[in-house]
């Protein structure tokens, strides 16, 4: 399942954010993503280590409340 691509609105819904805000990640190169041909897509497991990293960056700043 980690090898599915995911859409921009799934990965937002899974991610918990506005489309939008997923968009200007993807911009910045903050979140990885994949262009297939115009489409913007996303890997699940890409979206789980990232989000284990931001994890792990926040716990070892102690910035617990900071931004995933």
């Amino acid at each position: 399942m980690e090898g599915i691509f995911l859409s921009v609105e799934e990965a937002s819904e899974y991610l918990g954010i506005k489309k939008p805000t997923l968009y200007a990640w993807a911009k910045c190169g903050k979140i990885p993503h994949y262009r297939l041909n115009s489409l913007l897509r996303f890997k699940k497991g890409d979206l789980d280590n990232w989000i284990e990293g931001r994890k792990r960056e926040l716990l070892d700043t102690g910035n617990r409340k900071g931004e995933i």
